[in-house]
Parts: C-alpha cells; structure tokens; sequence
C-alpha cells in the first residue's frame, strides 16, 4: 500500500471510490468491529481525496469522475429541496393538529390560522428535528440533529442554503459517510432500505442462474437414469430401454433483460452485464449478491485506466474487448500496473 501511494504522492495514478465501495460500511459489522467499521470511510478518503466514480445512471446525465466527490448525482446537483420537504412537514403537522380531539377546538383554530410553519411551530410549542425519527427517509448525523440545523432554519436563525449544505455533507464526504452509517448500522439492514432499486435485477439474475442450474441437474439425473438402463440388454445385446433424452441448452438470448439493464445503467455502461450473463449460462453457478455489486463496480472499468478486482471477475471478463489491460486481480500487481502505463 505504501508503494501505490507514493505513486499516488507523485502524480502517477489518482484514486476515486464510488457508491459500491460505500457500501462496504452499510453491513453490520461484526461485535466488536464498529469502530474499525467507522474507519473505513478516514482510509478512503486518505487514499482518493473526495474523487469519486459518478453512480452509473448519472453518467448518463454528464456526470464525470472526479465528480466533486459526489458518488451519487451529478457535482451541481441540488440533493435536496428543504423549503419543499418543510412545506410537506407543514401539511403533516397540521393535519395533525386538526385530528388531534384531545385539543379543544378554539386552540385548533388558532393554530390553523398561523400563516407560517415558524409561527405553527411557535404556537403549538412542538419540537422537530430533534431525533432521527424526523427524518424516516433520509441518512442525518449526530451533528445535524444535535445542531438543530432544520429547526434553527425554519424559525429564520440560518439560510436553508446552509441546512442543505450539512444535509448531503454525507453524498461527498466518505468519512462523514461511514460516522452516519455506524449510527444507523446497530438497528437496520441500510443496503436494503436506501438501495432497494438493485433488489429487482438481483433477484432476476438469482431466478436465472436457477433455471441453468435446474436444467443442468436434470441432465446430470437423465445422464444417470441412462447410465443404468444401458446395463439391461436382450440376447442380442441390444439395450432394451428407451434412452431418454437430454435437455437442450438453448443459447443465452439477451432479450428484454437486458435491456432492462441498460435502461437503468445506460447502455454504455451496461455492456458487460450481458457478457457476464452468457458466461454464467454456459458455466452454471450460484449467483451471489457479491457477484451483482462487482458487477456494478465495473460500470467504471469503460472511463478507467485500471479496476482492482478479484480472480474470478477477472476470468470471467479476460475475453471482453473493453475491459482488455484494466482488470488487476491481485493488488500486489498494481503498482507494476501502473507503472506500466507510463511507459
């Protein structure tokens, strides 16, 4: 490690992360392990700086690496709409307050009457923001809660500019990511919550691996079945049971699929997929959720020089022209790798 950042040091090579290395903090670390857990986000951002590879739909849109650290949306892209997520907080809290019969209706009244959230909250005396349960569909951290960076907004002390700011610090930051995800991590499966857009083609590659290895255990069992009825014959010596015959292995045939694919990830960035697809047809074997993510880190393999991954997704690409010279499946490789690309 110490000779790929000197490389680094000296203008060799330069580093990005993206959102599949992210999501190495989101699983729940081990007893023990929360801390080591919370300091994969320093190391990251030790190695890359904020460079990050742009999430695969956004490069699409124009999005291009280092991307301003952003590893979801585009570097100039608004995260969030704070004055519209606080109008949507209003309705809420005063449907609320209109349902709530344990207060008498005069009160009810004149709190419907307050023109502004700022004056709502001030008559009825309600805290928000101040727990992670106000904010059920987004990542907050400790500092924010603690600041009271919403509340201090809508009561006019701050800018929401500012509130915005604090909000997606966490979309550009890898350390600020992983502190986030360690609060959460105690309680919840995140991968599952904030990326359940990968759980679709997930389970589609899961059904489609089982089909080949259905249809290759039937073969195998019609192979033994055969194997046994060759052994009776008639004086003659001719077998007198039918052989039965094996399944066709139909070619792997893209189809809709595949263009679901491309859909989500733009067919630039997608092309692989479809070879993986043919490979794992023609060599039947479990799907792993593993195998999806490495897949979607090599969405980046078309714009980079050179992508680490493991032996087998290195096998299993060798003979796909676009990733020809950038896959290094040993990290004791790169720093030669490297090199190599300045000569």
């Amino acid at each position: 490690m110490k000779e790929i950042l000197n490389l680094r040091d000296e203008g060799k090579v330069t580093f990005g992360y993206s959102i599949i290395t992210l999501i190495e903090f989101i699983t729940k670390p081990p007893e023990g392990y929360s801390q080591e857990r919370k300091d994969r986000g320093k190391h990251v951002k030790k190695i890359c700086g904020l460079q990050a590879f742009p999430y695969p739909p956004d490069l699409e849109k124009g999005a291009r690496f280092p991307n301003g650290g952003r590893w979801i949306g585009r570097s100039n892209d608004n995260f969030v709409d704070l004055k519209r997520t606080v109008k949507a907080i209003e309705r809420n809290l005063r449907s609320q307050i209109r349902n709530d019969k344990s207060i008498p209706r005069h009160e009810r009244r004149r709190i419907a009457a307050t023109a502004t959230l700022r004056d709502f909250l001030k008559a009825t005396k309600i805290p928000f923001g101040h727990k992670r349960g106000d904010f059920p569909n987004s990542l907050v951290s400790n500092e924010f809660i603690e600041g009271r960076y919403l509340e201090r907004a809508i009561m006019g002390e701050i800018p929401f500019s500012l509130v915005e700011k604090h909000f997606s610090s966490w979309m550009n930051d890898p350390e600020k990511f992983s502190e986030i995800i360690y609060d959460y991590s105690k309680s919840e499966n995140l991968i599952d919550r904030f990326f359940d857009g990968f759980r679709d083609l997930e389970a589609k590659f899961t059904e489609l691996s089982a089909m080949r290895i259905e249809i290759q255990s039937l073969n195998q069992s019609i192979s033994e079945i055969n194997t046994q009825t060759s052994k009776f014959t008639n004086d003659e010596g001719s077998i007198i049971a039918t052989q039965l015959k094996k399944i066709s292995i139909p070619n792997y045939c893209a189809g809709d699929f595949d263009g679901e694919i491309s859909k989500s990830l733009g067919k630039k960035h997608s092309k692989h997929f479809s070879h993986y697809l043919e490979y794992m047809w023609k060599n039947p074997n479990s799907f792993k959720r593993s195998d999806f993510f490495d897949l979607w880190q090599l969405c980046y393999t078309y714009e980079a020089d050179l992508i680490r991954c493991d032996k087998r997704m290195a096998h299993i690409f060798s003979d796909f022209a676009p990733f020809e010279g950038k896959l290094v499946p040993k990290l004791s490789e790169l720093p030669q790798r490297i090199l190599d690309l300045h000569r």
